[in-house]
Parts: C-alpha cells; sequence; structure tokens
C-alpha cells in the first residue's frame, strides 16, 4: 500500500495551487450551510435547466437515480455540486472521470450532513470550445508500454458542439478498438462500448456523454451541455450586463491580477475588454469595441443593435472562458463546484465577478488526485524498493541517476579530481603560454574547451556503457516512468479512464471505495 502524497511533495503545481491546498479553510465543507439560504432564495430558472439536462441527455435514457434527481431539482431545497470539463475522445484523460466521480460522493456525503437538503451532482460539458485539437485526441498504453494517441479527424474553426465522428474516423476507431482486444483483460467490453457510441453523425458531445455514462452507471450523475444551455436563452441579462458596460469585467479581473502577483501567483488568463463569442453558423468569432461600436471579425454593430441582437438570440452568444463560471452559476444553483488545478486559478482572477453580475459564489473543491499501479508496476517498484513519486519528473534525469549508481562513487571521485587537476595545470600553463606571446589566448581557449568537451564524452560513453550493461535493470526504470509519468506528465492527465477499466477487474468499485479526500492530496491506487 503506497501512502498518498501532499502537494506541497509533488515536484511541479502553481504557486495558486499550493496556496489554495495549504489554506485548510478552503479544504473543508465549512461555512457550506451559509450558502443554502440564499441558494434557495435566488430565482433560478429550474425549469428551463431541467429541459437543458433533459436535451443532454437526449441519446440515452434518465435510468431511475438520473429521474430521481432531474425531480428533485424542482424543489427549491436542492442544490447542485457541480463539476466540469471538455467533451474528450474516449471519455478525455482519467481525471475527468475522477471529477465526475468526486461530485456524486460530495453529493452523498453532504446529503449525509444536511439531511434537510437535497444535492445532485451534475457534469458540466464546456462543448462551446474550439480548442478540438485537444479534445479530439486520447491516449492509451500500447503492446509496449508506451503512451499512443488516437485522434478523430479535426475540422478547423468549429466549436466542440458542432464537430461530429465523420466516415473517416474509422481507421482510428478500428485501430483502438483492436489494441483494447488484443491486450486487455476487459478491453473487449470497452471495444464493444467504442463501436456501439462512436458511430457517423454522432455529435462528439453525444459521444462523451455516452461514455461517461457508462462509466458512472447508477450514480444519478446527471450531464448538461454548455451548448444546450446556451440555446435555451438563459443568459439574456448577463450578457446583456457584459456589453452594456466594455472593459468593466476587465478592469475588476485586472485588479485581482495585480493582487495575485503581489502574492508571487502567476495569471492562468488573460481578460478581454469583451469576454465573449459571437457565433455565426459553426463557429465563434472574438467580439471587439472600438469608437462605440462592437465588432466582431468583418461585422460592424452599433451598441444598440448589439445589445437588441442579445436580446433577440441570445443563443448566438457565449462566454469566454473568465466568464464561464459566472455563467455556470447563473443557471445552476451550485452549492460546491469540483476543480482542478486550471480551473481554481481561474477562479482567483474572478472573485469580484460574482458580486458585479449578482451570482452566488459557490464552495471551491479540489478534484481528486491520483496515479493508478498496475500488478506489475507494483512488483517493479517492490523489488527496487523505490515509491512511485521517484518518478514524477523527466525520464533522463532518471537515467543519469542510475548510471551513476552502477559507476559507483569512485567514478564521479575520479572525474571530479581530474577536471581539478586538469584546471589548475591548464591555468599554469595558460599563463606560460602567455608570457610567450599574448596573441595566444584565443587559441588556449579553444584547446581548453574541446580538451574539457572530449572529458565530457568519455564521461558520457561510460554512462552509456553502464546503461548497456543492465538493459534489464533499465528496462524496469522505463517502464514505470512510461506508465506512472507518461510522456513526463501526470498519468491522470494523459491515460484515457477506458483504458484502466479495461486492464482492471473491478476499477470503478476501487475508485468508489476511495473516499473523497478533501485536502487534496495525491493517491496512489493499486489496480
Amino acid at each position: 500500500m503506497f501512502e498518498s502524497l501532499s502537494q506541497d511533495a509533488l515536484p511541479s503545481g502553481s504557486k495558486i495551487f499550493k496556496d489554495f491546498i495549504i489554506n485548510r479553510q478552503s479544504q473543508n465543507y465549512s461555512a457550506i450551510d451559509e450558502l443554502f439560504i440564499n441558494l434557495k432564495e435566488n430565482n433560478y430558472d429550474r425549469d428551463c435547466l431541467i429541459r437543458a439536462i433533459t436535451d443532454s441527455h437526449n441519446i440515452i435514457q434518465f435510468d431511475d437515480l438520473q429521474s430521481v434527481n432531474v425531480s428533485k431539482l424542482k424543489n427549491l431545497d436542492t442544490f447542485a455540486v457541480v463539476t466540469g470539463q471538455q467533451a474528450g475522445f474516449l471519455g478525455g484523460p482519467l481525471y475527468t472521470f475522477l471529477k465526475a466521480l468526486d461530485t456524486v460522493k460530495i453529493s452523498n456525503d453532504l446529503s449525509i450532513r444536511y439531511p434537510d437538503y437535497n444535492f445532485v451532482p451534475i457534469f458540466w460539458i464546456e462543448d462551446n470550445d474550439n480548442d478540438v485539437n485537444e479534445v479530439a485526441s486520447s491516449k492509451i498504453f500500447d503492446e509496449h508500454g508506451d503512451p499512443k494517441t488516437y485522434s478523430l479527424y479535426v475540422e478547423a474553426n468549429k466549436t466542440v458542439a458542432k464537430c461530429t465522428v465523420r466516415e473517416s474516423d474509422n481507421g482510428q476507431i478500428v485501430e483502438v478498438c483492436a489494441m483494447f482486444d488484443s491486450l486487455y483483460p476487459n478491453g473487449n467490453e470497452v471495444s464493444e462500448w467504442i463501436r456501439e457510441i462512436y458511430t457517423e453523425g454522432k455529435s462528439w458531445s453525444s459521444a462523451f456523454i455516452e461514455v461517461l455514462n457508462r462509466l458512472c452507471k447508477n450514480t444519478g450523475l446527471l450531464f448538461l451541455s454548455a451548448d444546450r444551455l446556451i440555446q435555451t436563452g438563459i443568459f439574456r441579462e448577463l450578457l446583456a450586463k457584459e456589453l452594456s458596460e466594455p472593459g468593466f469585467t476587465r478592469t475588476l479581473i485586472e485588479k485581482s491580477n495585480h493582487r495575485l502577483i503581489e502574492n508571487g501567483h502567476h495569471i492562468q488568463a488573460q481578460a478581454s475588454e469583451i469576454n465573449l463569442f459571437y457565433h455565426t453558423g459553426e463557429q465563434r468569432h472574438r467580439i471587439e469595441f472600438s469608437d462605440g461600436k462592437f465588432i466582431s471579425d468583418d461585422l460592424v454593430f452599433s451598441a444598440d443593435e448589439f445589445i437588441s441582437l442579445v436580446h433577440e438570440s441570445p443563443n448566438l452568444f457565449s462566454p469566454k472562458v473568465l466568464l464561464r463560471p459566472i455563467f455556470q452559476d447563473y443557471a445552476i444553483p451550485t452549492v460546491a463546484y469540483l476543480a482542478g488545478p486550471g480551473e481554481i486559478a481561474y477562479h482567483s482572477q474572478i472573485v469580484d465577478l460574482y458580486s458585479y453580475f449578482g451570482v452566488i459564489k459557490p464552495k471551491l473543491l479540489m478534484r481528486t488526485n491520483l496515479t493508478c499501479i498496475d500488478k506489475k508496476s507494483v512488483r517493479y517498484l517492490s523489488k527496487l524498493d523505490i515509491e512511485p513519486q521517484y518518478f514524477f519528473r523527466k525520464f533522463s534525469l532518471i537515467e543519469h541517476e542510475i548510471a551513476d549508481k552502477l559507476l559507483g562513487e569512485r567514478h564521479e571521485e575520479i572525474f571530479h579530481d581530474f577536471r581539478e587537476h586538469f584546471e589548475k595545470n591548464f591555468k599554469e600553463l595558460e599563463k606560460y603560454l602567455l608570457t610567450i606571446d599574448s596573441q595566444l589566448e584565443r587559441s588556449i581557449t579553444t584547446a581548453q574547451s574541446k580538451i574539457i568537451e572530449q572529458i565530457e564524452q568519455l564521461d558520457k560513453k561510460a554512462h552509456a556503457l553502464a546503461k548497456r550493461n543492465n538493459e534489464e535493470l533499465l528496462s524496469k526504470y522505463k517502464y514505470l516512468h512510461n506508465f506512472l509519468f507518461p510522456n513526463s506528465n501526470y498519468q491522470e492527465r494523459e491515460i484515457s479512464a477506458l483504458y484502466f477499466y479495461a486492464i482492471s477487474e473491478g476499477f470503478i468499485n476501487k475508485l468508489n471505495d476511495l473516499k473523497y479526500k478533501i485536502d487534496g492530496s495525491h493517491v496512489f491506487l493499486e489496480l
């Protein structure tokens, strides 16, 4: 059993994120009950929200628990625990699934703590994004233990909501299914899912919902497409407010940015003068404001025309990244939002926007951070007597460290002593040669550089031979690095949850048995 790690013990992570974790007040349920009265009294359009959720589920039938949760949303005593992510191919990377399960766990926990209220888990699908390259790809491990990328066809300038599975995607779908079928214990079930879900003409958003719905079976998790909600026109008031005072939200965000920078934090995203997009057909466009007019690419509108357009056709507008949380919490009675490191950074920039738009700010909680450890990795880690976090860095550093250990301390001493003696003796030689002719200085420097370079090459060759003579040992380290830190990144950010479902019997049960760790520590799960 491997112990969980605090965020401080991990080699990477932004200061703003680590400060959030260290602030234990932020990592508990304190003050969450203070939101209940405000949420209950706020005038949410629950009928509109339910319609959008129902439309988002259009290709799947509500199960019993989902039907119960939809009915509960009509009640003013029902609040939502929300998380969100883009509609990634094959369900996106593992952390997407972890976020989904966390919302369910927190909803259940709050239901026990506060029996007078109902809590419903909702997954917000950010499908108005146009970062289609990221959404279109997914990774699983191949037969060599290397992460392999599979991708859907990307059509430029489309939002994710408008992207569909195409005939040209069949090759990638056949290939990834063959990989699951041939390599993994539960691979046949997964490949069957993929063949059933990724059919020609189906939207990426719908396919994403189907994948997560199968993984989150019988949890009551509800799905809400951002695009479906925008189509209802629910955001007229927010859109008009953003356009009525061009640049004001940017001013508020920049004040927060200034405070963050003073505290040594980085800025996650830059605000625009108008933090909205304008949509035409399947594309979205930035909006600029100049000389009292709104400009969107080649289109120019007077202020009155554009604000009138918002009231007539609000579905033609969507929020940029820094306004998304405001829009989301305007439509959903959100008591808690389950966030990742990037989202926590976004929220730190928009603290003043909630009061400006009159939206209730939910409790912000950290999603689960997790690394899965397969049986082979458990054996290797045990045999090598190494903790998994040892591999959370570039493999080149690990390789060099291994070679140093194989060569022994004597190797380092010899090269260190040689360099010291060489530098001392060369200085004497340099001093002597310069007494002959000062014009020799350039030749002396060149000669010294060449000798040092040759010594470094000998050192590198010694390391290479040490590794070559211990290929079996090095292969274990390489496997562990590939599996635990693929592409020199956290496994949860790289590999599809479907892979872990395919290789581990009872994978979902093991995740469900994990108690949600509100302190944000990094968990290791043995498969």
